[in-house]
């Protein structure tokens, strides 16, 4: 499957069906020419200078408008995990983190932000100052009446 992202950019998804793998890349055609691949899952952040002149998609121009919540890493984590988003504008941000039965078992510290890259670092340790058990959990955060999650993984 092949899809366009913009006149430079394309998304290749290629399926390995002897082992049901399955490999997700993105492709950038230079203006000079030249072709770079990069796997998906190791991109973390792109960020585009002197495009939005040239993109007239409204729904292009809403998302770059709000936030962007980053992979966590590392992934999965034993002793802690940084957790990264972009704002585009500033405002309040909530953070939690929850369990597999959506009980919020952390909510770090946030607040009102400026726009811009910030992070923040989870211990593992849960409200209650207990440390959290082995297991997934979901990194939520909240900005402008959205909601992005990322799944974690923790290790002892």
């Amino acid at each position: 499957m092949v899809q366009k992202l913009f006149p430079f950019i394309t998304i290749l998804l290629l399926v390995n069906i002897a082992g049901w793998a399955q490999s997700v890349q993105m492709r950038v055609c230079n203006k000079d020419g030249t072709v770079h691949v990069f796997n998906l899952d190791e991109v973390r952040k792109l960020t585009f200078a002197g495009v939005n002149s040239g993109i007239d998609d409204p729904k292009f121009n809403t998302v770059i408008k709000n936030f962007s919540l980053l992979k966590n890493h590392p992934n999965p984590f034993s002793k802690s995990t940084t957790v990264s988003y972009i704002l585009q504008k500033e405002g309040p941000i909530e953070i939690m983190i929850v369990d597999l039965n959506g009980k919020v078992i952390k909510t770090l510290p946030a607040g009102n932000q400026s726009p811009g890259e910030h992070s923040l670092i989870w211990d593992g340790i849960t409200n209650t100052g207990n440390k959290a058990q082995t297991g997934i959990y979901f990194c939520k955060v909240k900005f402008n009446n959205q909601i992005q999650t990322n799944k974690m993984i923790l290790i002892k």
